[in-house]
């Protein structure tokens, strides 16, 4: 992990619920892909929430796979 070259990370995709499953967040994606191909980017990765499904569908159909579990933890603030 810690050997790769650069790595290309996709940040915050959003598609207004008025444009969804027309495909933008495909083409996006894939633009986004090609970009880092040009640039000999090694590896893309992104974060997505685990219960987003239908994100989860759109990036595997894109290319990606799972690779880590992040845990979460909050803690409540204390009270004074």
């Amino acid at each position: 992990i810690y050997t790769l070259g650069p790595i290309g990370f996709i940040h915050d995709l959003w598609i207004e619920q008025d444009y969804r499953s027309e495909g933008i967040a495909r083409q996006m994606t894939t633009l986004a892909i090609e970009a880092f191909k040009h640039r000999n980017v090694s590896q893309i990765r992104l974060d997505v929430l685990i219960d987003n499904a239908p994100a989860r569908a759109l990036f595997a159909q894109c290319g990606f796979r799972d690779s880590i579990i992040m845990m979460l933890h909050e803690i409540e603030p204390p009270t004074i």
